[in-house]
């Protein structure tokens, strides 16, 4: 039977569809074996042992090797990602360390703006330095 939007429901229902649909249990063990292949790449387990286990949870080789091949490719994209954003945050505090140590000398006349000032420069460059350690690998 069909309800009015032509969902198909079961034919005691009133022509509602159910609020809870039931999980396919193959689905539901191929969902959970992905997780734990991200796990697995997460913690440098070999690449063919994931694939194996993904094969055994129901996956045919060729998904599971592109499945693998997906979520290491994730993972390098977000390690990336991650030393872009260190880089990005380090050069603001730079500029905000400059122009502690530009307002301290020339609006304060404030030598120890500089003490601050060069503290945060440095932290900025700290942080642009492990931005590119770790978007560069």
């Amino acid at each position: 039977m069909q309800n009015t939007y032509g969902i198909n429901v079961p034919a005691n229902s009133g022509g509602r569809a159910p609020l809870v649909y039931k999980v396919n249990k193959a689905e539901e063990k191929k969902a959970i074996a992905r997780q734990e292949a991200m796990g697995m790449i997460e913690n440098r387990i070999d690449h063919e042992k994931t694939i194996h286990y993904l094969v055994e949870a129901g996956y045919s080789s060729q998904d599971a090797s592109e499945l693998v091949a997906g979520l290491e490719a994730e993972k390098e994209r977000l390690r990336i990602q991650k030393g872009q954003k260190k880089v990005f945050f380090g050069g603001l505090w730079m500029v905000f360390g400059i122009m502690i140590a530009l307002l301290s000398y020339y609006i304060i006349n404030v030598n120890a703006g500089f003490v601050v000032s060069g503290v945060v420069i440095l932290f900025g460059v700290m942080q642009v330095l492990k931005g590119l350690a770790v978007g560069s690998g």
